[in-house]
């Protein structure tokens, strides 16, 4: 009764789902529960109401119409069947849980979980209705008469009932037993339909252990046809240990890019340039590139077309390189989480660890660079690639204050690294953070002073 009275208001306070889009709004949440779920709720709460003023009425025991109303009583709780029909709720609640789950594994766990929920929740009604059945009957022919449990506490009468209840969906024994036809009837339609239910729960069960299988299925055959491979052309040994170390770190790694997906090219168009805003937009909004201006309105759409055209995701394996040193760069690196080491003579000590968020060949965004040493993934790492090309394209196609101060930009960045050449040698690594942002807040400067002062109303410093 208690969930019942909270869930009724509670659900006027819960969002709706109005094409893809989630409604907050009272208004459009009240006309969808009103028009849909009001009314069976309303009828539960309802007659759990009635049922505690009549059970308060026929407390008193000493007159005949209190006896009537103990009569009326047990009737109204076979109403309480009409909860049954919420099971369709909690069956949605469950497939948006499952919808937001990311774990494969995880995901299987709780199909497996709902049902073997569905099989208890059917039994507990079975049981209730099994004794129920023989609690209604008058004469002492009943099992529950037979077996001394008309008096007993409602624990055991219940446990009496959901073991009854259980044994009939599996081979086990069970002492219980009907004791009249009516008994023996519904015992009999219980048994067809544990034939039926079980055999959907068996076969339920078996698909989902065969899904949780598959997932190592794949990555054992790979592993069965590379020995034999490598056995077949007799590799050394250690090349062999290396390259079976190599491959199963890849086949414990869980990580998945949009590439990998093809689904995702199906979708619409729409729904792509949405999700790669919202899978990007943060790289470049917080990047050092743009720190000088702020993102208005005329700019939003470049941003958009920015996360579309010109960011991928690739994800590379411990111990895969990222690129070779001497190789001309085709795309800038932005290294998100795992560990990469990046070996160049460059370095005092020839090799720099990276860790967390790292720009790679940025300055490939606005002069032809060819990488001056070698990136190596030490644990799997996932790399937001920016295509120079594609960004070179938007800039120039948008024109304007945006275009001008990438532009600019460019020129400072590239000047600045023509002047480091004659003391040391730039490498792959980001020129600086500290130092590229002031570049930026430079080249907002030398914008706003072209323009008498003034700059674009569709950037401004931050």
């Amino acid at each position: 009764f208690i969930y019942w009275a909270i869930d009724l208001p509670g659900t006027f306070l819960v969002g709706v789902d109005v094409d893809g889009t989630l409604d907050m709004r009272p208004g459009p949440i009240a006309k969808k529960y009103l028009t849909g779920w009001f009314f069976p709720d309303f009828l539960i709460l309802l007659i759990d109401i009635v049922l505690f003023i009549m059970t308060a009425v026929a407390s008193d025991a000493s007159t005949p119409q209190a006896l009537r109303t103990a009569s009326l009583v047990r009737l109204l709780r076979l109403f309480r069947i009409v909860r049954l029909v919420r099971l369709h709720k909690a069956a949605s609640i469950v497939e948006v849980i499952m919808m937001r789950v990311r774990s494969e594994y995880l995901t299987l766990v709780l199909k497996i979980l709902r049902q073997s929920m569905i099989i208890i929740v059917v039994n507990h009604y079975i049981a209730c209705a099994w004794f129920a059945c023989s609690d209604n009957i008058e004469g002492p022919d009943t099992w529950v008469n037979a077996f001394g449990l008309k008096h007993a506490d409602v624990a055991s009468q219940y446990l009496v009932s959901f073991h009854w209840a259980v044994t009939q969906f599996a081979p086990a024994t069970n002492n219980v037993a009907p004791q009249n036809a009516i008994e023996r009837a519904f015992a009999s339609l219980i048994v067809i339909y544990a034939f039926v239910a079980f055999s959907s729960f068996v076969s339920a069960m078996t698909n989902a252990t065969n899904e949780l299988r598959a997932f190592t299925l794949k990555s054992a055959r790979q592993e069965a046809q590379i020995r034999k491979f490598l056995g077949d052309k007799k590799v050394s040994s250690d090349l062999w240990c290396q390259i079976r170390q190599f491959c199963k770190a890849k086949a414990v790694s869980q990580m998945v890019s949009e590439k990998e997906i093809a689904v995702l090219n199906d979708i619409p168009e729409s729904l792509r340039i949405m999700l790669h805003e919202e899978l990007y937009q943060d790289i470049v909004l917080g990047s050092h590139i743009l720190s000088g201006i702020q993102v208005g309105d005329d700019i939003s759409q470049a941003v958009k077309r920015f996360c579309h055209f010109c960011f991928s995701e690739e994800i590379f394996s411990a111990k895969l390189d990222v690129f070779m040193d001497g190789t001309e760069a085709q795309r800038v690196y932005v290294s998100r989480g795992g560990k990469c080491i990046y070996w160049s003579i460059l370095l005092p000590k020839n090799r720099q660890t990276l860790e967390g968020t790292n720009w790679l060949s940025e300055l490939a965004l606005w002069a032809k660079w060819h990488h001056r040493g070698q990136l190596v993934a030490e644990t799997t790492t996932r790399f937001m690639t920016l295509d120079p090309k594609s960004f070179a394209t938007i800039a120039a196609s948008e024109g304007g204050a945006l275009h001008a101060y990438l532009r600019t930009l460019g020129l400072l960045l590239i000047s600045h690294a023509e002047a480091m050449e004659e003391d040391e040698e730039v490498t792959d690594l980001t020129l600086g953070e500290r130092l590229i942002r002031a570049m930026a807040k430079r080249s907002y400067g030398f914008l706003s002073f072209g323009s008498g002062g003034r700059a674009d109303k569709s950037i401004r410093m931050t």
